[in-house]
């Protein structure tokens, strides 16, 4: 913890944080009044899968666009004007659910929309560390938005419960719009320099980051285990909220609380993610957290219970935090500084593209299937990823010399 709070001593990292912080928390409130809230329109778990599948999809282009930007233009306008211009379809969505005249295809398109700003501006926000930061603190600034980023999904979606339950999903929305409007205040003074090349034209910048990737075999190893796991288990959370809201009569409050007690561990595991480093490879953590996973899924497909939900988040969520801060660092040490937008827009983008794929399957398997079925399928699957990429795991001296072939 004393490493992780030198980061916090740093003013702008501070104000990055924080906004970025802010915003999560409005996130994680909208992430749960969405599904449920199709949940009450439909009762479908497919049309649950799918809207995940409609919030990714922007993400195979705009991460890209959002690289490029993080790169060539002001971090600070991306990060102010970004998060401004996403309060306008949450404003549609509020008013369109208090005149009651809220139709499914409302809620895609919000969904879509607010997914294209968030592919522009996660860059962006991930850019800002290595630009603040020490190289030698960026796993540490990895970890602490990792630890709050843990610390909001295990108090977020407990209060997203009791808000829905209470108020109903329009106050959830409008909290989340809220937090947009915080987030942009708290970037209005930031400021961040330019590094990127100002005059290269954008399809280069495009094509020098996928190059950048070709060529960087840590990079490609790392970002096809990202896309293949997220095309495995890409709409897991819906799936999961499904199953114990319909196939075990949880209420909104409890798959809330459930969630938040999964949100526990992630916190812990997260603090401990720099101890960890100086005794585990970033890519030994990511396959093993993969593995992880993979037995979560394949417990709870044999087991359907409550309680097998719970172990499954609590080993999702944990996993989930270890492996993007494992992730995260292992790109921004291995990856030159101007072209670390691009390199990590594109990497988002293309395992973005797998959650999006993984989800849209995952709607069409639904409808033939049991959740149940789908999660031990989906487990088995991650299995087999897991031995495959065990397979062409990178060397550690080459990796930390960031070497490229």
């Amino acid at each position: 913890m004393k490493s992780i709070g030198v980061v916090y001593s740093n003013l702008a990292f501070l104000k990055i944080w924080s906004s970025r912080c802010i915003s999560m928390l409005g996130d994680e409130i909208y992430l749960i009044a969405l599904p449920l809230l199709i949940y009450d329109l439909t009762e479908s778990s497919s049309q649950m899968a799918a809207l995940v599948g409609f919030e990714f999809l922007p993400f195979i282009f705009f991460s890209i666009l959002g690289g490029v930007l993080s790169d060539r233009t002001s971090l600070r306008n991306i990060l102010l004007f970004g998060n401004l211009i996403s309060v306008a379809p949450l404003v549609v969505l509020v008013f369109l659910y208090y005149t009651q005249l809220l139709a499914i295809w409302h809620i895609y398109l919000c969904v879509f929309l607010l997914a294209c700003m968030s592919a522009v501006i996660l860059p962006a926000y991930e850019s800002s560390i290595p630009r603040v930061v020490k190289k030698q603190h960026i796993t540490q600034g990895n970890a602490a938005f990792e630890i709050s980023q843990s610390s909001i999904k295990l108090l977020g979606p407990a209060v997203a419960g009791l808000i829905i339950g209470a108020f109903g999903s329009g106050i959830a929305l409008l909290i989340n719009t809220a937090s947009f409007l915080a987030a942009s205040l708290i970037i209005l003074r930031l400021q961040l320099c330019v590094i990127g090349d100002m005059k290269s034209g954008l399809l280069k910048l495009v094509f020098d980051g996928f190059s950048y990737i070709l060529k960087n075999r840590n990079i490609k190893w790392g970002v096809g285990l990202s896309t293949c796991t997220n095309l495995t288990i890409g709409a897991y959370i819906p799936v999961l909220m499904f199953h114990m809201r319909e196939q075990l009569g949880a209420s909104a409050q409890i798959i809330g609380v459930i969630l938040s007690i999964g949100g526990v561990t992630s916190v812990v595991v997260s603090n401990f993610s720099d101890a960890l480093r100086s005794y585990i490879h970033h890519t030994t953590v990511m396959l093993a957290t993969t593995l992880l996973t993979a037995l979560s899924l394949i417990i709870i497909g044999l087991s359907a219970s409550l309680h097998a939900a719970l172990f499954s988040i609590v080993l999702y969520f944990s996993s989930a935090s270890l492996y993007g801060i494992s992730w995260r660092s292992f790109r921004q040490t291995t990856t030159d500084q101007n072209l670390i937008g691009r390199v990590s827009g594109n990497c988002r983008g293309i395992a973005f593209t797998g959650i999006s794929a993984g989800s849209f399957l995952s709607a069409i398997f639904l409808r033939y299937f049991s959740a149940a079925t789908y999660f031990l399928v989906t487990g088995i699957v991650l299995l087999f990823v897991f031995i495959v990429f065990f397979q062409y795991l990178p060397d550690k001296r080459t990796s930390d010399a960031s070497n490229i072939s």
